[in-house]
C-alpha cells in the first residue's frame, strides 16, 4: 500500500514537471531564432484584418465571457477578444464550450512583432496598410480549433490554428500565404491554463515561419 501511493505522488510530481507539452507540429519549431541575410534595419509594415468585431460588441463579450457560448448568427465574425474552447469527451465528441479571454488574433501579431524585432527588422504594426506603402503584409485571416479534454489526473488541450498571410505592394496584393499548426499539451495546473499555453505555443509556431517568409521577401 506505502508502495502504492509513493508511485503515485512520484507519477504526479512527474506530471507537473512536464507540464504542456506539443504533440503534432506543422509549422517550424518554437522559439527558433529568424535570420535575415541583409534585412537588418528594414521596416516591416505589419497589420491584422483577420477576424474582425462584425456584429459584435463589448458588451456581447463581456456577457458572454467564461460562459457557454452558442454559436454565432450565420454572417458574424467571433469576437477578436475571446476564444471559444470546444469540451470533448474520450471519444472526441463535443460535450459543451465555454471562452477564454484571449485574442488569438492579437497574440499572432504580438509574436509576429517580436519574431520580425528578433531578425534585425524594425515591426511597424498599423489598423490598416497604407495605399501608398511600397510594401506591406496583412494577416488576414486566423482561424482556431480548440478542444480541451479533462482526465482524472490532468488536462489536455489541442490547438489547430492556421493563419493567412497577405503580401502587399504599392497598394495591390501579390501575394498570399498559408501557415498551419497543431499542437497538444497536458498539464495539471487547470484546463485553462493548459489551453493557454497551447495555443500560445501553436501562435509561436506560424509565427516563426511566417516572420522568416517576411525577412526573406525584404
Amino acid at each position: 500500500m506505502i508502495r502504492l501511493i509513493a508511485k503515485t505522488v512520484l507519477l504526479a510530481t512527474a506530471a507537473m514537471v512536464v507540464g504542456c507539452s506539443a504533440a503534432a507540429r506543422t509549422a517550424a519549431p518554437a522559439r527558433v531564432p529568424v535570420a535575415g541575410k541583409g534585412a537588418g534595419g528594414k521596416a516591416v509594415v505589419l497589420c491584422i484584418s483577420g477576424n474582425r468585431w462584425e456584429g459584435w460588441n463589448r458588451a456581447d463579450n463581456s456577457r458572454h465571457r467564461g460562459k457557454f457560448l452558442p454559436n454565432p448568427p450565420r454572417g458574424f465574425a467571433v469576437p477578436r477578444k475571446i476564444v471559444i474552447v470546444k469540451t470533448v469527451n474520450d471519444s472526441g465528441f463535443t460535450t459543451g464550450r465555454y471562452v477564454l479571454p484571449l485574442s488569438t488574433p492579437e497574440m499572432v501579431l504580438d509574436d509576429l512583432k517580436r519574431q520580425v524585432s528578433a531578425a534585425g527588422c524594425a515591426p511597424v504594426a498599423v489598423r490598416s496598410l497604407p495605399t501608398n506603402s511600397p510594401s506591406g503584409f496583412d494577416v488576414s485571416s486566423v482561424q482556431a480549433d480548440v478542444r480541451q479534454r479533462s482526465g482524472l489526473l490532468a488536462d489536455r488541450a489541442t490547438c489547430d490554428l492556421r493563419i493567412r498571410l497577405d503580401r502587399w505592394r504599392n497598394g495591390l496584393k501579390v501575394e498570399s500565404t498559408y501557415y498551419a499548426s497543431t499542437v497538444s499539451g497536458s498539464s495539471i495546473l487547470g484546463r485553462d491554463h493548459v489551453t493557454a499555453a497551447t495555443i500560445a505555443k501553436a501562435v509561436n509556431e506560424v509565427t516563426a515561419k511566417a516572420a522568416a517568409d517576411i525577412v526573406r521577401a525584404l
